[in-house]
């Protein structure tokens, strides 16, 4: 079910890329243990690469929606 409710502070919108940026550090951070615990062959050197790639992309990007200062206005 959705619901079609405005969402005039992008709070929505925050949640959900905070949710994305998490899920992908978490997957950083396992591959970074593994490499730290075990080392890893250079087929898999590349997936954290991708990832840290991924990330930064994500960080440098510009926001679609307006900076909203809640409640500190």
């Amino acid at each position: 079910m959705e619901l079609n409710l405005p969402d005039s502070h992008h709070l929505a919108d925050s949640l959900l890329y905070l949710h994305q940026r998490d899920q992908l550090l978490e997957k950083l951070l396992k591959r970074v243990e593994l490499f730290i615990q075990f080392g890893l062959p250079e087929d898999e050197h590349a997936r954290p690469v991708r990832l840290l790639d991924e990330i930064r992309r994500k960080e440098t990007r510009k926001p679609s929606v307006e900076v909203c200062l809640v409640g500190l206005e």
